[in-house]
């Protein structure tokens, strides 16, 4: 070899020294700059612990009944939600098991303290195979109580005349809530899951044939319907778990509120932080626990602000405080595409600022134009094992006269598909 071609491989090897130098030190930096997952192994990985298998838990899979359109409409669907926002929902979550005791045997005791407190004559009873029954025609009043669970409605015919509503003040919103949640809270009704959160009102008119509309102004109405709203954690997180601080930080950019409370864990105080979300029912606009209260009748008894109450759908599904396990959820934008395949529930359908008490009533759609998705837990109205996250879709509908509307779709949230037996053993942590 020359010295010419030996100065010439010097200098090329050089060249690659050089630059697998470079690369290496690319390498190093990509690698270091790397963020560590800092997720609490009891959010990294679902624990899937609410059942032992999970043929067990699938057999609870989430069937939402869905509103039928009227004919002639499509189902065509415009995705305009933020860029992003649908895929920053958490992707592991809690489920929490329902605390169903079963038909206690002093349940007609118990129902006779409710009529008692309605102001009905408790042994004026007349019992069905599944309920308990009161009826008082001075005030053409009924009140039906579940003998399974308590769960109760009671009415008023405000049709007849021993049924029309008195004369009188109708108390403020204010006032309202505090009348219905003192109530509830002397008949050992109101459960501090609903005592926690404020009650949302709403006006409402009494029309000729009895039923309900929602008032224009506080002027047109003659109730105001309190609904009792409970909320539950979606993730919980502990501050002495390993990567903590990170989550909760996480969670805080995308937009998650957490509520600090704390728990004794082997005799000390540990600091948590909840992030809430709603529990919501079949009817989105109304409230699985409303009470209609309105001016006082001179012709009802009863407990406190019993003589107020004139209307009560009270169906409450008692929780476990901490939740049963985790559970993997679908992605965002998978639940959409269901909805897109006819797969999700139309729970809700109205027009824009529209009535939102009277029943539904079938209307054609020509397109659902989606603006938002946000999870929740669906308080089923039939008695059910577990609480389960759904994803809430809403939106735009255009109507076939032009009119837009509003929309809610339900499409449960669990990743069915790849729930597996429990893999963890539960943790047993002190309760509150």
């Amino acid at each position: 070899m020359t010295l010419t071609e030996a100065a010439y491989w010097t200098r090329r090897l050089g060249v690659i020294l050089i630059a697998l130098f470079g690369m290496l030190i690319i390498i190093v930096l990509v690698i270091s700059n790397v963020k560590e997952d800092t997720t609490p192994p009891e959010y990294a990985k679902p624990s899937y612990a609410c059942t032992d298998t999970a043929e067990e838990f699938l057999q609870n899979k989430l069937n939402i009944p869905s509103l039928e359109l009227a004919s002639g409409s499509e189902k065509i669907f415009e995705i305009d939600t933020e860029t992003g926002k649908a895929d920053q929902l958490p992707q592991i979550v809690n489920v929490y098991k329902y605390d169903n005791p079963g038909q206690l045997l002093n349940s007609q005791d118990e129902a006779k303290k409710i009529a008692k407190s309605l102001g009905f004559n408790p042994e004026l009873i007349s019992r069905t195979t599944n309920e308990y029954y009161w009826n008082d025609s001075t005030t053409s009043r009924e009140l039906r109580v579940q003998a399974r669970n308590l769960n109760l409605t009671m009415k008023t015919d405000f049709s007849k005349p021993n049924g029309k509503l008195p004369e009188g003040t109708l108390p403020t919103e204010s006032q309202a809530s505090s009348i219905a949640s003192n109530f509830l809270r002397n008949a050992g009704l109101l459960t501090d899951d609903y005592a926690n959160q404020k009650p949302l009102t709403k006006y409402i008119t009494i029309e000729p044939d009895g039923s309900y509309s929602e008032a224009n102004s506080v002027g047109e109405a003659d109730l105001i319907r309190v609904d009792f709203i409970r909320k539950t954690p979606i993730i919980t997180i502990r501050s002495d778990w390993e990567g903590a601080d990170q989550m909760k930080t996480q969670l805080e950019d995308k937009g998650f509120i957490a509520e600090t409370d704390s728990i004794t864990v082997d005799g000390e105080r540990v600091e948590i932080f909840n992030f809430n979300t709603v529990i919501i029912g079949q009817d989105t606009q109304k409230s699985n626990i409303s009470l209609y209260v309105g001016p006082k009748h001179e012709k009802i008894s009863g407990s406190t602000g019993a003589s107020q109450i004139y209307d009560i759908t009270y169906t409450n599904w008692y929780l476990e405080t901490l939740p049963c396990g985790t559970y993997s959820l679908l992605p965002a934008s998978i639940a959409i595409s269901k909805i897109q395949s006819g797969e999700g529930s139309l729970v809700y359908l109205n027009e824009k600022n529209g009535d939102t008490v009277v029943p539904y009533s079938p209307r054609v759609v020509k397109k659902f134009r989606v603006l938002d998705i946000t999870i929740a837990y669906y308080d089923a109205p039939t008695e059910q094992d577990y609480l389960q996250p759904i994803y809430v879709i809403t939106g735009e509908a255009s109507f076939d006269n032009g009119v837009l509307g509003k929309f809610y779709y339900f499409v449960p949230a669990i990743n069915y598909d790849q729930v597996e037996d429990k893999a963890i053993e539960e943790t047993e942590v002190a309760e509150k």
